[in-house]
């Protein structure tokens, strides 16, 4: 895992200077491209003597064309992403792709130094990279003023979903390509009405009308990633008004953020086989909740897997988690999949000394025991990545009818969107952040992450991009059905890869916890605090709601 301090010390070996914001713009340079620090260094040190008259200092404008000439023609062939090589292009596919490597159960027994529990695994492992600087329980990040100490009460609201589906509903391999048109037809048709009456605009006009006048057009960006860039882009018509694919000059537009898949509205003239765009309308945002009905003060915590790292070591983030949810009490602890990650290298070499199944089932019953006595409800939300479900997004639930610790335990899909006494939060295990950011074209210079996840807002989704990523299998029936953002949400959960922040975007309050284990080191998780609206004051997501990320 490409860490900051790392990249620091690497950039540091070779005489480059670094603050916060250049160190986060490297790491997510590694995460976009799979390279590590080490490999980052050699190729920025060899790129400015070649391209840079020797300029080592490290700007944005100079990853970018780095990005562009030395990494563009690799970013869909590393190793990890050739091994799910079965997920590719999956909006496009008819059946479901098969689970990368089915691994074969050991039924060896566990040696000595195991972790976790003696019914557990016995890995070989290398400890290099070890656990960071950073004690347990530091508070890496806060927002919001907290109005006391952060421990929960006997509140204890019904927690509803936005979408109830049976489990019926969940099949796949179930398309009819002709009803997967129509279904891609029908969302942008969608949003793009919604961001013509959103914006007020007049009717769209067709591709093939030629003039001169600033006419409005309404299409969707080309699916392949060649035709996007910071000058132009291919556009496809949307709906019976705007039919066939043209060429738009961004030029005149001074400030855009695209990536494929994206429905948008533009005001414009045609010039030749292109139309030379002069106004851009992205946003087809939900309306805004009403204020939440929360009675009291509500405690939450969000942590985002895998349990298990790149060593499989468990133990430490197990009890620390456990440690931290029975000291503070909070109303809700909502885990987020995976618990083993199925791209994790090591579980094809390490000896299990029981199922897949049987480790996971026994990983949520220990928490649940853990957690008994206290006034906390405890919930899991799937993930297409963990190696007991399907890889297919979104993801079921995992319906279980075994009795004993499990009752205590609420199984939700990923992604889900509930409902708390009127307090709205979507959570997701997917990481959209990094598969937006790998394929994203802006001109933009605010904040890039609030920008990233501002784009599932606008357009009503957990996953707008399209096609998907190669890391990611989406079936698109249930994508229609499952991962919409109908309004805007008070709180958007969405675990990534890339550095933890939390942003106010579209008055939502978006956090990314990170993940709690990260390589073979500890990672973070949140911990929200959300207050009832008091007498004579407005509700509002800033003054409301705080929340820490705090280091497992």
């Amino acid at each position: 895992m490409v860490t900051k301090e790392e990249m620091k010390s690497q950039l540091s070996g070779v005489g480059i200077s670094s603050t916060d914001e250049i160190l986060e713009m490297c790491c997510e340079f590694c995460l976009r491209n799979n390279i590590d620090e080490v490999a980052f260094v050699d190729a920025w040190v060899a790129f400015a003597f070649s391209e840079l008259s020797s300029n080592l200092s490290i700007t944005h404008e100079g990853l970018q064309i780095m990005e562009r000439k030395e990494f563009g023609s690799k970013s869909f062939s590393t190793p990890k992403q050739i091994s799910r090589n079965a997920a590719k292009n999956s909006f496009h596919q008819e059946t479901t792709p098969k689970r990368k490597n089915l691994l074969q159960f050991h039924a060896s027994s566990p040696s000595e130094g195991m972790t976790f529990s003696p019914s557990s695994y016995s890995p070989s492992v290398n400890k290099e990279k070890r656990e960071s600087n950073i004690p347990s329980g530091q508070v890496l990040l806060s927002c919001g003023k907290s109005s006391n100490e952060w421990k929960s009460n006997s509140y204890c609201p019904d927690v509803n979903l936005f979408y109830k589906i049976d489990k019926n509903v969940w099949k796949y391999m179930y398309d009819v390509l002709y009803d997967i048109w129509n279904l891609n037809e029908d969302f942008c048709e969608e949003i793009a009405n919604t961001i013509v009456s959103t914006n007020e605009l007049a009717d769209p006009t067709q591709f093939e009308v030629s003039s001169d006048d600033n006419s409005l057009f309404v299409g969707r960006v080309s699916t392949e990633e060649a035709r996007i860039n910071s000058q132009k882009v291919e556009v496809q018509g949307i709906g019976p008004s705007c039919k066939g694919k043209i060429e738009v000059d961004m030029s005149q537009i001074p400030d855009f953020s695209l990536f494929p898949g994206q429905v948008l509205a533009f005001k414009g003239f045609r010039e030749g086989k292109k139309i030379i765009a002069t106004q851009l309308f992205l946003s087809a945002s939900g309306p805004s909740p009403e204020p939440p009905k929360v009675t009291n003060i509500l405690q939450i915590v969000f942590a985002a897997g895998p349990f298990a790292g790149s060593d499989l070591q468990s133990c430490e983030v197990f009890n620390s988690i456990i440690k931290y949810l029975q000291e503070h009490k909070p109303n809700f602890f909502f885990l987020i999949g995976p618990i083993l990650d199925m791209t994790n290298q090591q579980l094809n070499i390490s000896d299990f000394a029981e199922t897949f199944e049987n480790y996971h089932q026994r990983v949520l019953n220990q928490i649940s025991n853990s957690l008994a006595g206290l006034p906390t409800k405890f919930f899991f939300i799937s993930s297409p990545k963990d190696i007991v479900n399907l890889p297919v997004y979104p993801t079921p639930p995992i319906f279980n009818s075994t009795t004993g610790p499990q009752n205590a335990i609420s199984f939700l899909p990923d992604p889900s969107f509930i409902n708390i006494d009127g307090l709205l939060i979507g959570l997701t295990s997917v990481d959209s952040l990094l598969h937006l950011s790998k394929k994203e074209v802006s001109n933009c210079k605010g904040n890039r992450l609030a920008r990233l996840a501002g784009h599932l807002l606008k357009q009503q989704t957990f996953y707008p991009l399209y096609p998907s990523d190669l890391d990611i299998s989406v079936d698109l029936n249930l994508w229609y059905k499952c991962a919409r953002i109908p309004t805007i949400p008070h709180i958007l959960i969405l675990p990534s890869d890339l550095h933890f922040f939390v942003k106010n975007v579209e008055n939502c309050l978006v956090i990314n916890p990170e993940r709690i284990v990260k390589g073979c080191t500890r990672g973070s998780f949140a911990h929200v605090e959300v207050n009832p609206l008091s007498d004579g004051s407005s509700w509002n997501v800033d003054s409301h709601i705080s929340v820490k990320i705090i280091k497992v």
